[in-house]
């Protein structure tokens, strides 16, 4: 236990060392400190501007700030004041003129920028695009705006040196008297007033007056600071069994070190109905997949960091350096060869941008694993989210990771396998990993005993074997390749978490709910020889539908087009489906195919001409039609439960409940948010605040839009839990948990297999879940037979015997 005290002092040290680099490396306005000041204080400083825009005064200076600032909104101008009035003062004794010069110069940009959406709004959106995407600094920004507005003939008065003073002088006085953040001071001496000031004081120059932080600033500041920096600790691993989850508030780590964490996290947490639940089940399973003990797999560590530091460009790692960004153009910047000069260069620096993220997590992660590697057993405090799914609590370096991440890891208790059904299993996850996965379990057996040569290479040197980097997830498949070689040659133990997914798992539970037989056979509900493919059905139908053509012209000539293009397969309509039974809409189906065809065609636009997108269009809603066609159950419980909800909504003001057959209370209740919306030019970026108090009134639209996919969610974490807990009844005790794949020994396959496959069945034959969120949905909100006209009843079940799940080979494989 000394060690895991440790390990949690170290995580609190290494969070306020990691706050304090972020915090001393950007701008005082940029920093989470300095945003949240100006975020606490905006409100006061925004009802002085509203005052002032009421105030009819004689005053010329008055005057001219007045009306200039009542063409600005007064949440807008406060916003805008503060950060500037903040970046001023990080600079050290800033004269208080040059700071209003600043302050007005910014919201003369503001207003000069909004005269340009005015008059030109489709040039100022393509321009506000391009600094997004570009992540341009501010300066470059606004200069950036202005030479597009000259560009394209928006003209501008400017108001000179004086009007932008007295606009900021305005505002100054306007938050030095309703915040307490900033005090005015004059130096007493040349020494104390900085650079320049002796210079002045030999011109017999008076000394300018200042303005800086005040005391009380500072010290908001400093608490703000102090605050952040003990609640944002590195949140690692620890090194024995986690606190175990008996109350809400009291689980995973041990020490004051680290803030208390909650059994379920996020905001919209109804603690009332979790106190009083029953979540005997849901804390076994959870503190069962938390105590499930971990090693390092320093045979993967050591390839990965083999790459890193020898900088191979195997294309399985993020690249080691940036990509050299193009020679300085030198031509004629009118001409298209320097336009395209620019897009390339542009695109280079995207890359990079996007690629640095990924190298420091990267870099992060294989530094963790490198750092718990001397331990022989290490764990992942794990928690949940509102709608009672699992998910570990460490970042970077846990099971639930990416695929190198994973890699990283085995169980630190390995289990020998003893007969052939096991040694199966641990074939089929070598193949799965490959990409062999859409033939039948046997052919992926059979594909790992034809390749087993090529596997012991790899396993024997992986260096100048270098077959395993095609694999579609190469290094569990190098992972695998270690332990599977250890197995078999070596009669090894094999310590691998052989993983089973779900096919299409939301749809699997909206399937099994209805008795969804056609949706059912989709993803695998009943036998077959081979798996089914949801996304090569709704494919197939969508190639269908384009054949029978369409009675208008144009549409039935890109029909005929889309059909004889040779393009209709799973891959461009898999996102669509995927995301269909997680509140997918036509415009994401419209956004997913318009991905879809691009990767597919490039920017060939041969097909269709002008009316690309059109044919898109078209296509999208052909996609969306062959959907509900497959999709029967998953569509149907969808308009179903958004019925209910919206009618619900209207009449009763508070959220929705049910509880999962886990024993899980879920409350599902959005309310609208009351917010202020600033819209600035800082970094060419839109900036909106959102105060997170909720309000009165239900958001109808966005319950009726979530409530099919959180309650799908809910019962998969619900027969997770259900699963782990009937699996520690059999006596397994290591778990590897990902919503929709779960993973044990190879040793445990086969049993674990039939325990998933047997909780799914008496889950959805002991309760009609569809049923009881109905009934409580009528009991709570919709009392009265009146409030319940026109709403359609329950949707009646189809065909499908769930005992047949007992042996479909391809519902979890």
């Amino acid at each position: 236990m000394e060690e895991q005290v440790r390990i949690e002092m170290t995580m609190r040290d290494e969070g306020i060392i990691r706050y304090e680099k972020n915090h001393d490396r950007k701008p005082l306005e940029d920093t989470s400190a300095g945003r949240n000041l100006i975020r606490a204080e905006m409100a006061a400083v925004a009802a002085g501007i509203a005052e002032l825009h009421q105030l009819k005064g004689t005053a010329m200076r008055r005057a001219i700030a007045a009306r200039k600032l009542r063409e600005i909104d007064a949440n807008r101008a406060a916003y805008v004041a503060l950060r500037v009035m903040f970046h001023m003062v990080s600079m050290n004794r800033v004269s208080l003129q040059n700071t209003a010069l600043a302050v007005g110069r910014a919201i003369e940009d503001e207003l000069r920028i909004d005269k340009f959406e005015r008059e030109n709004e489709g040039a100022y959106k393509w321009q506000e695009a391009q600094l997004k995407a570009r992540g341009m600094n501010e300066a470059h920004s606004r200069k950036s705006m202005v030479f597009r507005m000259t560009q394209k003939g928006v003209e501008w008065d400017d108001w000179g040196t004086n009007d932008k003073v007295n606009v900021g002088m305005k505002l100054i006085e306007i938050v030095t008297s309703t915040t307490d953040l900033f005090s005015y001071s004059t130096p007493a001496s040349a020494n104390e007033g900085g650079p320049g000031m002796a210079n002045k004081a030999r011109r017999g120059k008076k000394y300018e007056r200042q303005i800086e932080i005040s005391e009380a600033g500072n010290q908001k500041l400093a608490q703000i600071v102090d605050y952040g920096k003990t609640l944002r600790p590195v949140l690692l691993p620890t090194v024995v069994p986690p606190k175990p989850w008996a109350a809400l508030d009291r689980g995973g780590y041990y020490t004051p070190y680290v803030p208390k964490q909650r059994l379920v996290k996020g905001r919209m947490v109804d603690w009332k109905r979790l106190k009083t639940a029953d979540l005997s089940l849901v804390y076994r399973a959870l503190n069962a997949v938390q105590e499930t003990p971990w090693q390092i797999d320093t045979e993967v560590l050591e390839v990965l960091e083999h790459l890193w530091t020898t900088a191979s460009d195997w294309g399985v790692i993020p690249k080691r350096d940036p990509i050299p960004e193009l020679p300085p153009f030198d031509g004629d910047t009118e001409s298209d060869a320097f336009k395209a000069w620019k897009i390339q260069q542009r695109t280079i620096k995207d890359k990079n941008v996007a690629s640095r993220s990924k190298r420091m997590a990267f870099l992060r992660t294989i530094e963790t694993a490198r750092e718990f590697a001397k331990y022989e057993r290490i764990y992942f405090p794990h928690n949940l989210d509102w709608r009672g799914r699992i998910y570990a609590i460490p970042g970077l370096l846990n099971p639930q990771g990416t695929g190198f991440v994973k890699a990283c890891l085995k169980f630190a208790e390995g289990k020998h396998i003893t007969d052939n059904v096991a040694l199966g299993w641990l074939f089929i996850h070598g193949a799965n990993v490959w990409g062999e996965d859409k033939v039948s379990l046997e052919d992926r057996i059979k594909w790992v005993e034809d390749n087993f040569d090529m596997v012991r290479r790899v396993a024997a040197n992986p260096y100048d074997n270098r077959e395993w980097t095609e694999a579609d997830d190469p290094f569990p498949f190098l992972q695998w390749c270690f332990d599977v070689v250890g197995v078999v040659d070596l009669g090894k133990p094999s310590y691998l978490a052989v993983a089973m997914d779900g096919s299409c798992n939301g749809i699997q539970h909206f399937s099994a709910m209805l008795r969804d037989e056609v949706g059912g056979r989709s993803v695998n509900l009943l036998p077959s020889d081979k798996p089914n493919d949801i996304y090569a059905d709704v494919a197939k139908r969508t190639l269908e539908i384009l054949m029978e053509g369409d009675p208008d012209p144009k549409r039935n000539l890109w029909a005929e087009t889309w059909a004889a293009a040779g393009i209709m397969d799973r891959k461009i309509t898999k996102r669509q489906v995927m995301v269909l039974p997680y509140g997918g809409t036509t415009s994401s189906c419209l956004e997913y195919t318009l991905d879809a065809v691009q990767e597919k065609l490039g920017d060939d636009r041969s097909l269709f001409g002008d009316d690309h997108y059109k044919a898109c269009c078209f296509l999208s809603s052909v996609i969306w039609r062959a959907m509900g066609d497959v999709i029967v159950g998953a569509q149907t419980i969808r308009n179903y439960m958004q019925k209910l909800t919206w009618r619900a909504s209207k009449y009763s003001n508070k959220g929705i409940t049910w509880t999962a057959p886990s024993g899980f209370p879920v409350t599902q209740e959005y309310r609208s948010l009351d917010y202020r919306r600033v819209k600035t030019q800082f970094h060419g970026q839109v900036v909106k605040f959102r105060d997170y108090y909720l309000m009165d009134e239900i958001d109808q639209h966005r319950q009726k839009n979530s409530v099919a996919p959180n309650f799908v969610h809910s019962m998969d974490a619900a027969a997770l839990v259900l699963t782990v807990d009937h699996a520690i009844d059999h006596g397994m005790s290591a778990f590897a948990m990902i919503h929709d794949s779960y993973g044990v020994h190879a040793a445990d396959a086969e049993t674990f297999a039939k325990l998933i496959r047997l909780e799914f069945i008496t889950m959805y034959e002991d309760y009609d879940v569809l049923t009881d969120w109905a009934d409580r949905l009528f009991l709570e909100h919709l009392p009265a037979e009146e409030q319940k006209e026109d709403l359609p009843t329950r949707p009646r079940n189809g065909k499908l015997d769930l005992q047949e799940v007992l042996n479909a080979d391809y519902f979890f494989a």
